[in-house]
């Protein structure tokens, strides 16, 4: 999930990733729950993970081919609402935000 905040900012993750042994700063992601939309997941995660929510009203939804045989869905969300954070447990997430230029 691409993320906004109200000043234009992009929001990231700092989140440890032991198969690479090192902390990568990512978008709020993850994978999709048994019977889970594509829409429904990202906005689950944003929450979960950065604490922010947003209504489906002004998301659209990119397919994105990785270089392997899964794909990658890009969604958008702007005027974004705080809401309690959710981690899983084997979650340590800090989040940053960066300007985005025009």
């Amino acid at each position: 999930m691409v993320a906004l905040d109200d000043q234009d900012r992009i929001v990231l993750a700092h989140q440890y990733r032991h198969a690479l042994g090192t902390e990568l700063l990512e978008l709020p992601a993850g994978l999709l729950e048994s019977g889970e939309d594509a829409l429904e997941a990202a906005q689950r995660e944003l929450r979960e993970e950065a604490g922010f929510w947003k209504h489906t009203a002004g998301i659209t939804s990119t397919h994105l081919r990785a270089l392997c045989t899964s794909f990658c869905k890009l969604s958008l969300a702007r005027d974004l609402v705080k809401v309690e954070r959710n981690l899983d447990l084997d979650e340590d997430i800090e989040l940053e935000a960066f300007r985005v230029r025009h």
